[in-house]
């Protein structure tokens, strides 16, 4: 069944800033649509003495979203707050990209109240411009930059919030699991779930950024990596499971490690490196943390990876839900990962590479 979700991000300003870029503000698939405003720090933080939802210009004069090198909009927001009061491109984003244009449908915010505390913009990101509308539309996989500038440096910190909308699938199979082609593993998630099974429990060392891992096994034998390191907000999961001397690697694309830190802590713990050669993963889905935990499970219990099939990655996909959904669930546990870091689709992790 489709699905509207949502997800809110604030993302602090600097007093005394004047321009600024927000660099890696959405990673991974691509909103639907944005609306943003900015409030002061301190009413964002609860005092009681200033409105939150007081969405103020802060004297504003040029922003956009930067994809890659293309901006969106085309022609990126220019607005005059001064006594030119020119800032209609940015009024009437809330009637186009709302989906009230042309519409009996008011949004009850006048254009001379626009500037006092109702300071909103919203950005359609469909590729046909319909994010209001009942049909579905190609989802795209990105990494979007904030470009803001404004006419005089900022008199406090602000808050900038973004409010963004995703259109997603959700299913529920004939055993009543629920599957999205959403979700992406973080550490936190990846740590909370491995711990869940028992047999993995004891033999589980973390879930650690390529450049967090530590010198040697310590009693454990299996481990979840990101191949960024821990600065970054990462690309892809790969599991480390080690027995008799020997480092089995496994990476749901089918590559092997040939430099770089985690290759230098499986020759440090082992002798010998062994590693899958066929490929999984979707190029477009966020599963390599599902996989990661799949191999896991089967290498403690001296199991096959079946019924997993190279030749049928639509199969994969969906088995991977369903088998982690089964098998792990989300419970606390005592390992705390040092960073947070996702997954990206096999396009753009090459793409930051």
């Amino acid at each position: 069944m489709p699905l509207r979700r949502t997800e809110v991000k604030s993302f602090a300003l600097s007093s005394g800033m004047q321009s600024i870029t927000i660099p890696n503000a959405f990673i991974g698939q691509v909103p639907a649509r944005l609306i943003m405003g900015m409030v002061s720090n301190t009413a964002y933080n609860g005092d009681f003495s200033n409105n939150p939802f007081n969405f103020k210009h802060y004297d504003l004069s040029y922003l956009c979203l930067l994809d890659g090198n293309r901006m969106i909009p085309s022609k990126p927001y220019q607005p005059k707050f001064d006594t030119s009061n020119s800032y209609s491109r940015c009024y009437m984003s809330l009637f186009t990209d709302l989906g009230r244009y042309h519409k009996d449908q008011d949004i009850n915010i006048s254009y001379s109240e626009y500037k006092d505390g109702y300071t909103l913009l919203a950005i359609d990101l469909t590729l046909d411009l319909s994010a209001d509308g009942m049909h579905d539309s190609v989802l795209r996989n990105s990494n979007l930059a904030l470009d803001i500038r404004f006419i005089k440096a900022l008199p406090e910190t602000v808050n900038l919030i973004v409010y963004a909308e995703y259109r997603n699938v959700k299913e529920i199979d004939k055993n009543r699991n629920v599957l999205t082609d959403f979700l992406k593993m973080n550490s936190q998630s990846l740590c909370n779930l491995a711990w869940s099974d028992s047999i993995l429990r004891s033999k589980f060392g973390g879930v650690y950024a390529s450049d967090e891992l530590p010198r040697t096994l310590t009693g454990y034998s299996c481990f979840i990596v990101n191949l960024d390191s821990r600065a970054k907000p990462g690309s892809h999961w790969v599991a480390l499971a080690f027995r008799n001397n020997t480092c089995f690697y496994f990476c749901s694309f089918a590559s092997v490690p040939k430099k770089g830190k985690i290759l230098n802590f499986i020759k440090q713990n082992s002798q010998k490196l062994m590693w899958n050669k066929c490929r999984y993963q979707s190029a477009t889905s966020f599963t390599s943390g599902q996989f990661c935990l799949h191999f896991l499970y089967k290498f403690v219990r001296k199991q096959t990876l079946s019924p997993l099939d190279s030749n049928n990655i639509a199969f994969n996909e969906k088995f991977i839900q369903r088998f982690v959904a089964k098998n792990f669930r989300l419970q606390k546990c005592c390992l705390t990962p040092h960073s947070n870091q996702i997954c990206h689709t096999y396009k753009n992790r090459h793409k930051r590479a």
